[in-house]
């Protein structure tokens, strides 16, 4: 028979069940840092992996009142890559300046060449959130650390490895009590049609 529960009987099994789930979502993320990534490279428009990550945080950007201010490049950035990690790799950069933010503050993206290096596509990704604490820059890619009550420290370190995994680099521009910027550089393994066409 279903035994009514008392209300701390309730309490005690809502805390079990917030604990398993957060437990869980722990478990997931050590595996997917710890699990060596199945890349699928493939032919891909930057620009497009770009919007389609913003996409995923537009209502939660408007409810917070984050501008968003996209500089991208005016033709397809297109290389070859894994979609999918690079939305990743997107995603949790945004999620760090949206927490970074919290509310009504400003990200801008912004995707280019970079004529002057090895690496000729960048992408930047810069928020209004305060900056990084200089005491704290060495280990902002290190997997568990954090500074927020939320959240496991392992989506920097993800993002980190990703890129690694496309033979590119990502390093921060800090301005502590202003903001961040983000800095994606990815190889010269990319098909530019216009470039290719002439």
């Amino acid at each position: 028979f279903n035994k009514v529960k008392t209300p701390q009987e309730k309490q005690y099994s809502d805390i079990i069940i917030r604990e398993v789930d957060r437990l869980e979502k722990i478990l997931n993320n050590v595996l997917l840092y710890s699990k060596e990534p199945s890349l699928n490279f493939r032919e891909e428009n930057l620009n497009k992996i770009l919007e389609d990550s913003l996409m995923m945080f537009y209502e939660d950007f408007k409810s917070r009142q984050i501008k968003i201010n996209k500089n991208l490049f005016n033709e397809p950035l297109q290389f070859y890559c894994d979609g999918y990690q690079l939305k990743q790799v997107f995603m949790n950069i945004f999620t760090n300046a949206r927490q970074a933010i919290g509310k009504g503050g400003e990200i801008q993206v912004k995707s280019c060449y970079n004529n002057e290096s090895k690496l000729p596509l960048i992408v930047k990704i810069s928020d209004s959130g305060g900056g990084i604490d200089p005491d704290i820059m060495d280990n902002i890619f290190n997997p568990f650390f954090t500074t927020k009550s939320k959240g496991f420290g392992l989506g920097l370190a993800i993002a980190y490895r990703i890129v690694g995994y496309h033979g590119g680099t990502i390093e921060i521009e800090n301005q502590h009590g202003k903001g961040s910027t983000f800095v994606i550089k990815f190889p010269d393994n990319f098909m530019h049609k216009s470039k290719n066409n002439r």
